[in-house]
């Protein structure tokens, strides 16, 4: 009796739809940019299913993180009641661990990520705070969480900034509170990196920033937070004249955490008496938008959202 091989059946094939998500689109019958604003913010996520694990599993990730930026494009123009609706929306995602792991993730890539240009920390921290008090939180991460939360509250915009007490390559000690401009740019920067050449040169070009710079109208407080003086020396060079280039001689904006330092460069506006207009930024023209008196005014029609994010393949 002859015995063969059984023959491996071959896979069957299962074909999987995309899952759309559709952005509840606002009534015909709202009017006016601030209410519209108000209505996408409030229910960008009305009709998604939290629960629905599968939802969750087949979504992709790339797709996910453009829906939740388009949301937070939104937010931004709603800054009263962008961090209540994050907070909510973050509850409601607890509804399962699948999609509480994915919109933390979007959060993450979005308002966290030093890189994305919607990075958020008025939005970020409800995202925190959640995550602190959730089941799915081990208390390891927990209490990195509390110390992130800790650090993106400090020197928040429309807030006094932390003071700065700074030394001069000739010994000199001064501090932030006492430069007197109508705006102060503090500059906190690593000499070496590539990255800070990049905005310190950004800075040095921009015809706004330097004739600001001239007038005295605008002071620039160039900080080195860390201990390797021997860098801080080897470019002291290469900073303008005209700018206070000096390092931290105690540590203390990295000791005890007055400053965030997770990411460097960083650029803070600071107006006359201190309060925080731009935070952690690294972009030149946001700054000489503030000097111009144009921040804020930038168009962005909800309109186009309905057409381009209604219906949004995850």
């Amino acid at each position: 009796m002859a015995v063969g091989c059984r023959r491996a059946q071959a896979p069957s094939t299962v074909s999987v739809s995309k899952v759309y998500y559709k952005v509840p689109k606002a009534p015909a019958m709202l009017s006016g940019q601030e209410r519209i604003d108000d209505f996408y913010a409030r229910n960008w996520w009305r009709d998604f299913d939290f629960g629905d694990s599968l939802q969750i599993t087949l979504a992709d990730s790339a797709a996910f993180i453009r829906l939740f930026s388009g949301w937070v494009q939104v937010l931004e123009r709603v800054p009263d009641v962008g961090p209540g609706c994050v907070e909510d929306v973050m509850s409601r995602a607890s509804a399962s661990k699948k999609s509480f792991d994915m919109f933390v993730m979007a959060a993450r890539e979005v308002l966290a990520d030093p890189n994305s240009q919607w990075r958020d920390d008025e939005l970020y921290m409800p995202v925190l705070r959640v995550r602190i008090a959730s089941p799915f939180t081990d208390d390891a991460t927990r209490e990195r969480l509390r110390y992130r939360l800790d650090i993106l509250s400090q020197n928040r915009i429309g807030h006094k900034a932390n003071n700065i007490r700074y030394t001069l390559f000739d010994g000199f000690e001064g501090t932030l509170y006492g430069i007197k401009a109508d705006y102060t740019l503090i500059f906190i920067n690593n000499p070496g990196c590539e990255m800070c050449r990049t905005v310190r040169e950004g800075i040095c070009s921009s015809e706004i920033l330097m004739k600001a710079v001239s007038s005295g109208r605008l002071k620039v407080l160039a900080i080195y937070p860390d201990q390797d003086l021997d860098e801080w020396l080897r470019y002291r060079s290469e900073m303008p004249s005209a700018w206070i280039n000096g390092y931290d001689r105690e540590c203390v904006m990295r000791t005890l955490g007055t400053y965030n330092l997770t990411a460097i460069p960083s650029l803070y506006l600071l107006d006359k008496d201190k309060t925080v207009l731009i935070k952690d930024a690294v972009s030149v023209p946001l700054i000489e938008s503030v000097l111009r008196g144009t921040k804020g005014t930038v168009d962005f029609p909800l309109r186009a959202v309905e057409l381009n994010l209604l219906s949004v393949p995850l």
